[in-house]
């Protein structure tokens, strides 16, 4: 005989789908691309006249970073919508990688053009653009981690 109320000890069914905080997280795994993209046409184009033309390769590079991590976010993005057991881990993935993309590109340019931009690394600028993610994104790891509504969520 079954009942209306058999459910897995610790799991609430009402807590499965996108909905709660993971409504906040489908609007992140929308914008961020888009996001990510306009910081890309916004720095470019601020580029002094004749930057990209005197070094093409670190300029190709760059770019080519940025476009990959991009389209890992769009694949992430997309597990997310059709709820793959995969997304946690590759959310995770996608945070630790958004870590690593500035430092990446930092040592691929000044490597590709002679150019050292490493400097920037410890500018006030710097770390008040990054440490806001670095901490926000911790938040929202902790969350996949630990949240019965992504376990419940994230099962195809």
């Amino acid at each position: 005989m079954s009942h209306a109320h058999d459910v897995t000890p610790g799991t609430d069914p009402a807590l499965k789908g996108i909905g709660g905080w993971l409504i906040l997280m489908a609007i992140g795994q929308v914008v961020g691309p888009i996001q990510i993209l306009s910081g890309m046409i916004q720095e470019y184009g601020g580029l002094p006249e004749g930057t990209i033309a005197s070094f093409p390769l670190a300029f190709v590079g760059d770019a080519a970073m940025r476009l990959a991590y991009v389209g890992f976010l769009i694949y992430v993005a997309f597990l997310f919508f059709n709820t793959r057991r995969e997304f946690p881990g590759k959310f995770i993935a996608t945070y630790i990688a958004g870590l690593l993309l500035p430092f990446a590109i930092g040592i691929w340019v000044t490597v590709s053009s002679g150019v050292n931009t490493l400097g920037n690394f410890v500018s006030g600028e710097f770390f008040w653009s990054y440490v806001p993610g670095l901490v926000v994104g911790a938040l929202w790891v902790a969350y996949v981690l630990n949240s019965e509504r992504v376990r419940n969520t994230f099962v195809n």
